[in-house]
């Protein structure tokens, strides 16, 4: 039992993440909570560009926060067979293109925070703007 609960607790301490390389094949990966800048994200790029033979031109990472207050071991069971769901605290996730060096943080479906290449905006109003 303490191993379900353990493989969910995993989500307090790491963001999880996918990566997209220029084959067309997508692999999976972790790394530590902490702030993601554009600098974080080129570390992990490089970690994943040392373990596999394709180049990464894409990677999103989910900073969701889960809500397990309250959380039996039976529901912890139940999560993991995706029979429950977990409530969000905040729906957060981030995207960053290497080919641009470009950062952009999306909370709630709608971008809060982009790094182009340095150009930093952080105007939600001015990001939402964008999309139409």
């Amino acid at each position: 039992m303490e191993t379900l609960k353990n493989a969910i607790l995993d989500q307090e301490k790491y963001y999880h993440g996918r990566a997209y390389l220029t084959d067309g094949n997508q692999i999976v990966f972790k790394t530590e909570k902490e702030e993601i800048s554009i600098k974080k994200c080129k570390t992990i790029i490089t970690n994943l560009n040392n373990q596999i033979d394709g180049k990464v031109k894409k990677i999103n990472i989910g900073m969701n926060v889960y809500d397990f207050s309250g959380f039996t071991e039976d529901d912890y069971k139940l999560v993991l067979s995706c029979d429950i769901g977990v409530p969000l605290k905040t729906k957060k996730h981030t995207w960053y293109y290497v080919n641009k060096n470009r950062l952009v943080i999306w909370e709630n479906g709608l971008p809060v925070y982009e790094n182009y290449d340095g150009e930093i905006c952080n105007d939600e109003v001015a990001l939402a703007d964008c999309l139409c």
